[in-house]
């Protein structure tokens, strides 16, 4: 079936219908099934007990030969069992098979069996039991049947009475014809003093039969029919089987449409990731009020779009830097090459042009480990060499070093280092390096006569320092691009300088667990602060 592979079979959106309708429909249809089956219960408990409340009237009819007092009605289940406990005790030996009680009176009536001999029992007013022994007319039947068809129309609709011996199955009943002798007689009766209930398959319809054994072992029994009882349920079947088809329809329409709700911001997210696969960096998801988990998920997608983006915006800029670094050293060495290949210069003009494509390698290569450098350092490539040592040492010694270029440059290099040692665990050299590269910014961009302070300070578990300098400073928009590869402020530009230096510094300040941050103002300096742990937390 080609049409199954459509694409619409395949949704999600199908699936989560088709689930929830199918769970709802089974909730629909477990709810029926109880409700029919306690239904069904409570309807045959109803004319059970019915029932058994005519064949005990009939049975003290036919044992006795008169008709039951109108104020009696037949004891339940439990207050029958009660009643023949209590009778044995008054009359050991008695065996219960009738009890009645007063409808508005707490008498007691009862009919039982001492040895072979029949007794009714009477709760008087005084509370004492009249026992009186009892012989079963001859003609009680007739009593009976007449009775019956006298009895008038309640509701009850009894169709069948019958009293037949346990042995030879002589049938005397109402409403008893020929052929309903052949399925009464081949009913299997089962022993005992309470009533029994049994259903009877008949051509057009069925019978609920409830009987009774006699104490001389006749059975009395009565039967209503099922007819209306089936056509009600059969009926109530159709109907469940009608609200169960809309219940499905309808769940599975509003299923879809809730999931067709729910699959649209990934429908959106979908079709996005297309055209950024595409090339299209700058798509976008709206939020479209899916749920809190969608429209999470929509903003963090565009996170990670903006993300990437700008990934992709920095890899380009640091491509054309790199090209753009790369190209007029290469294109100087090319033209002295190219010079040099013509043959026209002396020797002294040939160790010049080599020395300085010697020179410019020289920058080159160290623009490329630098780049390296800050790669490995930042992705942790490149491990650390942790070591505990002199942080204040370390900085005298790299003051020392450029204390000659600032004087050159008639610029006041002041350090403030605490008087103790100030004891960090990190890598030394790249500490050093650091430490180097904020010394040479600083003097770099500084002007002539101009200061540059240096303070080293100890804060419980961390070591403070700050460079502050008083060279031509940076507007707030160049600060925040500051650490960016390759990234050099218009004031920078004809000095010296390759835009890596505080990247590399950012990415050994990260590396080592610390922060740092930066304030200028143009004109007036510019403050770097960098706080590094003094833990050896980094070590494996």
């Amino acid at each position: 079936m080609p049409w199954i592979k459509l694409p619409f079979f395949k949704s999600v959106k199908l699936r989560i219908a088709t689930v929830y309708a199918g769970l709802l429909t089974l909730s629909f249809a477990t709810v029926f099934v109880v409700v029919f089956f306690y239904s069904k219960l409570e309807l045959y408990t109803l004319m059970d007990r019915d029932l058994a409340g005519t064949v005990s009237r009939l049975g003290y009819e036919y044992m006795t030969g008169k008709a039951l007092p109108v104020d009696y009605t037949a004891c339940d289940r439990k207050d029958f069992k009660r009643l023949g406990v209590r009778l044995q005790k008054i009359m050991p030996g008695f065996q219960l098979y009738l009890a009645f009680e007063g409808v508005q009176s707490d008498s007691k009536l009862a009919l039982g069996k001492v040895q072979n001999q029949v007794k009714t029992a009477v709760l008087g007013s005084d509370g004492k039991w009249i026992f009186t022994d009892i012989t079963r007319p001859a003609d009680s039947e007739k009593h009976i049947q007449e009775f019956t068809r006298q009895m008038p129309d309640d509701g009850r609709q009894l169709n069948y009475f019958w009293i037949c011996n346990l042995n030879d199955k002589n049938v005397f009943g109402s409403s008893v014809s020929a052929r309903d002798m052949q399925w009464i007689s081949k009913l299997q009766y089962k022993i005992g003093r309470r009533e029994r209930y049994e259903i009877i398959q008949l051509e057009r319809h069925r019978l609920r039969v409830a009987y009774r054994i006699m104490p001389d072992n006749r059975i009395v029994a009565a039967a209503r029919s099922l007819h209306d009882f089936d056509s009600g349920f059969e009926r109530m079947m159709i109907f469940f089987a009608g609200a169960a088809g809309v219940v499905l329809f309808l769940s599975f329409i509003c299923s879809y449409l809730i999931a067709w709700r729910l699959c649209r911001g990934v429908d959106a997210v979908s079709a996005a990731a297309d055209a950024i696969a595409n090339g299209d960096y700058s798509r976008r998801v709206m939020p479209h009020n899916s749920g809190s988990e969608i429209d999470r998920m929509m903003k963090n997608f565009n996170a990670m779009i903006g993300n990437t983006e700008k990934l992709m915006d920095e890899l380009r800029t640091i491509s054309d830097n790199i090209a753009h670094d790369l190209r007029t050293p290469l294109t100087r060495m090319l033209g002295r090459a190219e010079l040099a290949v013509t043959g026209n210069m002396d020797q002294q003009a040939y160790e010049d042009a080599f020395a300085a494509n010697v020179e410019e390698c020289r920058r080159m290569l160290t623009l490329i480990n630098t780049m390296l450098d800050i790669t490995k350092t930042e992705s942790g490539t490149n491990k650390l060499h942790l070591e505990e040592f002199d942080l204040a040492q370390l900085l005298d010694q790299s003051i020392e070093l450029f204390s000659m270029l600032a004087e050159q440059k008639n610029i006041q290099l002041r350090c403030r280092v605490p008087e103790m040692q100030v004891k960090i665990c990190g890598d030394r050299t790249k500490i050093q390096q650091m430490i180097a590269n904020l010394l040479d910014n600083a003097i770099k961009f500084t002007s002539d006569g101009g200061l540059v302070d240096v303070n080293l300070q100890l804060e419980r578990s961390a070591v403070n320092l700050s460079v502050r300098d008083t060279g031509c400073g940076m507007t707030e928009e160049e600060s925040k691009q500051v650490f960016k590869r390759f990234y050099r402020a218009d004031s920078s530009r004809s000095l010296p300088g390759n835009g890596l230096g505080l990247s590399l510094v950012q990415a050994i300040v990260n590396a080592h667990g610390g922060v740092i941050e930066l304030s200028s103002q143009p004109g007036e300096g510019t403050f770097i602060w960098v706080s590094l742990p003094q833990g050896n937390h980094l070590q494996d």
